[in-house]
């Protein structure tokens, strides 16, 4: 019920109508059969690895760190330290072992996330690490203010064909003037509102 359930319900549903329409503009593409080989393959990894760690235990280990490291408030040490501790979880990741059952195994599915979430902590971690100011949720102990000259941009996570994640900046769009409309409403109703509460003091 905080803040970002009103982000996830209005940028989830642009998103799929966006998404959607995208889709039926498209021609239908062919399917490499090698490709869909190796996503079986990689899916089923954890069921037929021996001897591999518990994936339960990396799940909660690699939590812990990003709400240590990469949490409210960061700074340049950390976030490297995390890098670095991300690309260990990875690894561990890579070769841990959820038994051999295919029906309701939490442990498999925790060792797909893992991946999953190594790659989304890698992202946002290097986003964190690149941002050197602080703006929004995010807060550098050694960047405190915002930077509207320089870092008024958006971070744009690329991924290159050898799997390295990338940064690219991008400047942030004007807001279109129906926008700029409402928000002027908004703020105008919250001003009237609360003149009113303090008038009846």
């Amino acid at each position: 019920g905080g803040n970002s359930l009103s982000d996830l319900i209005v940028f989830g549903k642009r998103a799929g109508e966006y998404a959607a329409k995208r889709a039926k503009d498209l021609a239908q593409p062919s399917i490499d059969d090698a490709q869909v080989d190796l996503a079986i393959t990689d899916m089923l990894a954890p069921l037929e690895r021996d001897g591999g760690e518990n994936p339960g235990r990396i799940y909660d280990e690699m939590r812990d760190m990003m709400q240590a490291k990469v949490g409210i408030i960061r700074t340049k040490n950390e976030l490297e330290e995390a890098l670095d501790d991300i690309k260990a979880f990875k690894e561990r990741a890579l070769a841990c072992s959820s038994g051999t059952s295919r029906k309701y195994n939490s442990g498999w599915h925790q060792a797909l996330d893992l991946l999953n979430m190594a790659d989304v902590s890698h992202a946002a971690t290097l986003a964190a690490i690149t941002r050197e100011e602080s703006r929004g949720g995010h807060t550098r102990d050694d960047f405190p203010t915002p930077e509207d000259d320089y870092w008024g941009k958006t971070l744009n996570i690329i991924w290159m064909e050898n799997g390295e994640m990338k940064i690219r900046q991008e400047p942030v769009e004007e807001m279109r003037e129906d926008l700029k409309g409402a928000l002027k409403e908004v703020k105008a109703m919250i001003a009237d509102r609360a003149a009113e509460a303090g008038g009846g003091n």
